[in-house]
């Protein structure tokens, strides 16, 4: 029979849309489909959150033979009270797979029917309650062949975790990680083991490592989320993924005030240090841990060459799916940084641009605008500053770049071109051949983009972001060895690492040192420097140095005549000794008391520990030290009928 063309071209039209368009399942609309594609939604729909006081179930089945259901959940945003969780098999009889309160919030994971499960059907089930709602999820329905589930986990780590079940490391240390898994269903089909099993690192800072046991260094504070895939030798992975949040705490920092006293050569000088959390009073320094964030990197770590001159763009893709649907840059500094380990020749003929998902995009390097001119990138194989064995492609030492609008150690690398020289020596080609030369470089560091970020605003996070490089200028080359792009993930909790101890560093002058205290003489002259130090939780130690400035001893007012004429401060008005004290402490007054005086012990932290009246005309007191810790105190006293004045007092062990 003759089919009329109008026919041809619809039944072309539809089978054409049918097969460029996945069907929806939408929880809750039906209850059992057979599919081997399309998308999966809560019970809200594409692009709305779910609904609240739902109860609903749905079993997927293969409509292939041979293969199982696999449902890819990138990330899941489901409130307290509310669960998602799957069963392998055609009901909730079936041995439960996982739910969603297993992961961490903004995170996901794989299900899929197991080897033991013959029908290949995986069930949902989600309930929610009446509090309200959440952005819910969005997954992706496929077929697979049999395979047996593997559970990755961390088997032994240095740091260990922590009761928090997080990592927590200072920059800069080095990190130790043992990969393990369990079969709960070894041999069912095949065999599988540790020994058989290839265990990938993707450690969420754009670096990647393999094999059972690998070691780590986190340069840059910051929370990350690293992973662990396992591999077996069916080439089935693990489905739940492992996402264990690392911690790297900033180093303390601190805030310091200036000491106005005026100290003479032999003065006592008594100094106080504290910490935001337990602060002390009159502390001329005290230490804090500033809060960080968790980010979400991704990236390539492939190593690209960029040839010479030919102007073609050299690409690489990574797709981001851990926000919450349709969630956008709102602000340019969403973007945490755009990193590259980077060598080249002859920077100023390059392009380097971020392009978004929705096309929007923002230039590293902007070529058509570019004054940079000949300044290396890394320490790139050439013969000299203009490269005449620009078809060599010897790979050079990569220096890491990156581009954020925060936290820059430089400007534009526009504004830094010809900032910079060195000299260094080639590594040698296939022949041998290096080259000793000087030229102008870029140090490794953050710098401000050609565009500002915030051409980005607007910009999907979710979806495929693409770096483009291209070099438009003959004679020189270069190679790209990775990259990446690193968002501040606000699904996670920000952290700190409050400050867990603080000491006052001895040295030759110092009479007692404690956790709050200093006490020293004065030995020197012009100034003199002591150091406060603070150690976080995560073991993260800095210090900070106080210089205090001594007079010379015949300026006023340290000169003898005018010492006895007037007084320098009221803290000469009375004495103690022995000072550091253990049991007691003798306070003396250089004249009678002419009224009633007072005297105050206070702690370090300013609390008032004892308060005793005098009678006129003491001149001398005994103070009873016995049962106060050891430390640092002030004793104040009232004498006169004038203001108090105050004396540090060290109680030692």
């Amino acid at each position: 029979m003759k089919v009329p063309q109008f026919y041809l071209i619809l039944f072309f039209l539809i089978a054409h849309v049918t097969a460029v368009v996945a069907q929806t399942y939408i929880m809750g609309l039906d209850t059992f489909v057979t599919t081997c594609s399309g998308e999966f939604y809560d019970d809200g729909g594409p692009g709305n959150d779910y609904l609240p006081n739902g109860l609903h179930q749905l079993t997927f089945c293969p409509e292939e033979n041979n293969s199982n259901i696999r449902i890819s959940l990138p990330a899941l945003f489901i409130e307290e009270g509310d669960l998602l969780c799957f069963y392998d098999g055609m009901n909730t009889t079936a041995p439960l797979l996982i739910c969603s309160d297993q992961v961490l919030y903004g995170l996901g994971f794989t299900v899929q029917g197991s080897m033991a499960n013959p029908s290949g059907c995986i069930t949902a089930v989600f309930e929610s309650d009446a509090n309200g709602n959440g952005f819910g999820w969005e997954g992706s329905i496929s077929c697979i062949e049999d395979c047996q589930p593997i559970l990755p986990a961390i088997g032994l780590s240095e740091p260990a975790i922590s009761n928090l079940g997080t990592l927590d490391l200072c920059p800069g240390d080095t990190m130790t990680l043992n990969g393990t898994a369990t079969y709960p269903q070894n041999g069912l089909g095949y065999t599988q083991s540790d020994e058989l099993t290839h265990f990938k690192w993707i450690f969420g800072d754009g670096n990647f490592a393999e094999g059972d046991t690998v070691h780590h260094v986190y340069e840059s504070s910051g929370g990350y989320l690293l992973q662990l895939i396992a591999t077996d030798t069916a080439g089935c992975t693990n489905t739940f993924s492992l996402h264990q949040r690392v911690q790297v705490s900033e180093y303390p920092a601190f805030f310091t005030s200036e000491d106005t006293t005026t100290y003479c050569p032999g003065d006592t000088i008594s100094l106080l240090g504290g910490t935001e959390n337990n602060p002390v009073e009159q502390a001329i320094v005290s230490a804090y841990n500033p809060g960080m964030t968790f980010l979400y990197s991704d990236g390539q770590n492939q190593q690209l060459f960029l040839p010479d001159g030919n102007g073609t763009s050299y690409t690489g893709t990574v797709n981001v799916n851990s926000f919450p649907p349709g969630s956008t840059i709102i602000n340019g500094n969403e973007l945490q940084g755009i990193c590259l380990d980077l060598e080249h020749s002859y920077a100023g003929d390059l392009d380097i641009e971020i392009i978004c998902p929705n096309g929007q995009s923002a230039y590293m390097i902007n070529y058509g605008t570019s004054s940079i001119g000949s300044t290396n990138f890394g320490e790139p194989w050439a013969t000299g500053p203009v490269d005449v064995e620009q078809m060599d492609s010897t790979q050079g030492i990569p220096y890491t770049y990156c581009f954020s609008m925060i936290n820059n150690d430089f400007g534009t690398l526009n504004s830094e071109a010809g900032n910079f020289i060195y000299t260094y020596t080639t590594v040698p080609n296939a022949e041998g051949e290096q080259y000793t030369y000087e030229d102008h470089y870029f140090p490794a560091g953050t710098y401000l983009p050609a565009t500002p970020l915030t051409a980005l605003e607007g910009c999907p996070l979710n979806g495929a972001w693409t770096i483009r490089v291209q070099d438009n200028l003959y004679q020189d080359n270069g190679w790209l060895f990775l990259w990446n792009i690193n968002f501040f993930l606000n699904t996670l909790p920000a952290f700190s690492a409050d400050i867990s101890s603080t000491q006052w560093l001895p040295s030759s002058s110092t009479l007692y040192v404690d956790s709050t205290a200093l006490i020293a003489i004065a030995d020197t002259i012009n100034q003199m420097t002591f150091r406060f130090e603070a150690t976080n939780a995560f073991g993260c130690r800095s210090e900070e140095t106080i210089t205090i400035p001594i007079q010379q001893p015949d300026e006023a007012p340290c000169g003898v005549a005018t010492r006895v004429k007037e007084p320098r401060s009221n803290d000469q008005q009375f004495l103690l000794y022995p000072n550091p004290a253990q049991t007691e402490v003798q306070i003396s007054f250089p004249e009678a008391l002419k009224s009633n005086g007072l005297l105050r012990l206070t702690n370090a932290q300013g609390s008032l520990i004892r308060h005793i009246g005098l009678p006129e005309g003491t001149t001398e007191y005994t103070l009873d030290l016995q049962g106060l810790a050891p430390g640092y105190y002030v004793l104040s006293s009232q004498a006169y009928s004038g203001p108090f004045t105050a004396r540090p007092l060290v109680i030692a062990k």
